[in-house]
């Protein structure tokens, strides 16, 4: 078994088994991993994404994606995690344009549907 580092905190802990639904042990897991393999807003491939998550960030932190989840780290020397939350439906999602109107759905439907000249 793997030994992790101590990255979370007892609010970090409490967040993530209270938002994600998660035991206590699995959280502590969780949270090691999301700070060893998350995305930062760097790394994101879409604007909207890489905002989002900047607006996340707090003073003395930044966001980091996890598996549909965002932690936010403390940029100290022990990089802990201060709080979690989920990440919105819409994150990481392609979305499509025709022109300059958003298609919600397949092109393909849209075509059946009249929605595209």
């Amino acid at each position: 078994m793997k030994r992790y580092e101590k990255h979370s905190t007892t609010h970090s802990e409490e967040r993530v088994v209270e938002r994600l639904g998660i035991n206590k042990k699995s959280a502590i897991r969780y949270i090691e991993l999301a700070v060893e393999r998350g995305i930062t807003a760097d790394d994101c491939s879409g604007k909207d994404e890489a905002e989002y998550l900047r607006s996340k960030e707090g003073r003395g932190g930044y966001a980091i994606l996890y598996n549909g989840n965002i932690f936010v780290v403390s940029t100290d020397e022990y990089q802990s995690v201060l709080t979690a939350y989920r990440a919105p439906s819409w994150f990481g999602k392609k979305r499509r344009y025709y022109q300059k109107t958003r298609i919600r759905c397949s092109p393909r439907r849209a075509l059946a549907n009249g929605l595209l000249g």
